[in-house]
């Protein structure tokens, strides 16, 4: 049986640039993969604009790219 997407992710690849990916990796816990340091730094940076709003109370979300690892506190 594969995995489905779950419905934030495909919300976020919306407004991620298209060389990130997202997936659940915890199950409050969202993780955009890119593929660069600059990429990753970007999104980290516009998060609260793009990606919060798309988020659930008590969801988090880890950004990962090259040399570049963050994670949030649980959303408010």
């Amino acid at each position: 049986m594969t995995e489905s997407i779950p419905p934030i992710c495909t919300l976020i690849s919306l407004v991620i640039p298209p060389n990130c990916k997202c997936e659940k990796v915890e199950p409050r816990t969202y993780q955009i993969v890119c593929s660069d340091f600059g990429t990753a730094m970007g999104v980290w940076e516009r998060r609260f604009e793009s990606l919060y709003p798309l988020l659930q109370t008590g969801d988090m979300l880890e950004v990962v790219g090259e040399d570049f690892q963050i994670k949030s506190y649980p959303k408010p």
